[in-house]
């Protein structure tokens, strides 16, 4: 009886030692079929688009779109909220100072053509206080969104739209940002799109998010923008499902095959 244990026992330890070489070796020559992340993962990209709010402060041009060197700027946090949840995706920021949805309008087809947003699936749009700024209607700023929203589907890309955030300046009273916003929400139901609620989550805190970062009641500072990030954030995780953990190393496999 005695010997037949011993005997077990050696071929349990002769089947784990082979059991290993053989996952050593394999995790060596065919890493893809142990681990389902790789340093050559490709990043998604999601383009962010709009006005003076999306292009942020101390910005400088960079190969694809603006870079930074601060936090001013929402896709600074949006971008780390991605990668912290398992979601591989970069954020183009493509904002102009100064710009109107009718020239949005004109230029979202020339960044969704530009050779490094290829293969883009996200566009964030954030337009329309500028417009408000220079006596537009609300309803022609309407119009013009949704013409850029249908130029987003065309391309094969899914557009997020957002509120406008708040303008606390007392000389701006008369741009009405509540009535716009709610033309905006109303676009959004209409072309079946994502709405992200800036103006109604971030209104009740803009003294904190204010003076900005050019020093108005207008623009966000740092932890405006943080706020930005972590609201466009929110809404894109409902649209952008978190990579599973399927990690497997070669002890996983030999745990899993010898319980």
């Amino acid at each position: 009886m005695m010997i037949r244990q011993k005997t077990d026992t050696f071929f349990t330890v002769k089947t784990v030692f082979f059991q290993l070489c053989c996952l050593g070796i394999i995790s060596c020559l065919f890493p893809l079929a142990l681990s389902a992340e790789t340093e050559e993962e490709v990043s998604g990209i999601i383009i962010g688009f709009g006005d003076s709010l999306t292009e942020g402060c101390d910005v400088y041009a960079g190969d694809c779109g603006w870079e930074r060197t601060t936090q001013l700027g929402y896709e600074i946090n949006l971008v780390e909220l991605l990668q912290n949840s398992d979601r591989n995706y970069v954020v183009k920021n493509f904002g102009r100072g100064g710009e109107t949805a009718q020239d949005g309008f004109v230029r979202i087809s020339q960044v969704m053509a530009k050779p490094c947003n290829t293969g883009a699936e996200y566009v964030l749009i954030l337009e329309g206080t500028n417009d408000l700024l220079h006596g537009a209607r609300g309803l022609d700023v309407k119009f013009y969104l949704g013409l850029m929203i249908d130029q987003v589907v065309a391309k094969g890309m899914v557009p997020l739209l957002a509120t406008i955030t708040p303008d606390a300046d007392p000389e701006h009273r008369y741009k009405n940002i509540p009535l716009m916003n709610e033309y905006i929400r109303d676009l959004a139901e209409e072309k079946n799109v994502q709405l992200v609620e800036l103006y109604n989550q971030m209104q009740p805190d803009w003294g904190k998010y204010t003076p900005g970062c050019y020093g108005d009641l207008l623009h966000p500072n740092i932890a405006g923008f943080q706020t930005m990030g972590q609201i466009w954030f929110d809404s894109l995780a409902v649209l952008i499902p978190a990579k599973p953990d399927i990690h497997l190393t070669w002890l996983n496999l030999l745990l899993l095959q010898n319980p």
